[in-house]
């Protein structure tokens, strides 16, 4: 959908805050829970994209079940219920301020990071996690994939220590097994869960809170 919508990761992740952010603050009926979602996307990409996908491309992503004034009509509610404050500050966001901050030289850790950090929107424990922290998570996890350790100027520039990080790894890297990483393009990775945990350990073991 991404992909087809030719949406960045900033603005996916906001839709999906808006989204889960409106769930808990109306009682939608269930026959539009779609709708909302569709809105969410539009509304996020009025904000982030130069150019927000047009209702005729939206609409068939729900079956084509909806017309353009039910689209309309509840994004009008949503704004609503959001008290017209639509710009998220979310993970994606703090994962591109480290980028531009330590990005040099990083490019392919920060590349697997998005990917990862995409898996993490499919998982039950999306958004319980600081968005600062889970993109350090997914930063510190793609590290662990591609060979690159962490540092002090990573420290630095997220705040957290590899140590801090550790409840974090297990959730991404968890979520990366459980889709089987094989949906990565740029690697072919199949890593079970305990060789993960023992990276990680190892990782920590050796380093303590700054380097791995």
């Amino acid at each position: 959908m991404q992909q087809y919508l030719g949406l960045g990761d900033t603005c996916l992740h906001s839709a999906v805050a808006n989204f889960d952010l409106a769930l808990t603050r109306v009682d939608w009926d269930q026959g539009e829970i779609q709708l909302v979602a569709l809105a969410a996307l539009q509304a996020a990409a009025k904000m982030e994209e130069d150019a927000a996908p047009a209702p005729s491309l939206l609409l068939p992503l729900a079956g084509d079940v909806y017309t353009k004034q039910d689209l309309a009509r509840i994004e009008l509610e949503l704004l609503q219920a959001l008290d017209w404050q639509v710009r998220q500050t979310t993970a994606a966001t703090f994962l591109q301020f480290y980028a531009d901050i330590a990005g040099k030289g990083r490019k392919p850790v920060f590349k697997m990071a998005r990917a990862l950090l995409d898996l993490c929107l499919a998982q039950d424990w999306y958004g319980t996690r600081s968005p600062s922290y889970l993109a350090a998570a997914c930063l510190g996890a793609a590290g662990c994939l591609t060979g690159q350790p962490w540092c002090d100027q990573l420290t630095l520039t997220t705040r957290f220590t590899w140590t801090k990080l550790t409840e974090g790894l297990h959730a991404v890297l968890s979520a990366a097994v459980a889709d089987q990483v094989s949906s990565f393009s740029r690697s072919s990775l199949f890593l079970s869960f305990r060789s993960i945990v023992f990276l990680i350990t190892q990782s920590t073991s050796h380093q303590g809170d700054m380097q791995i």
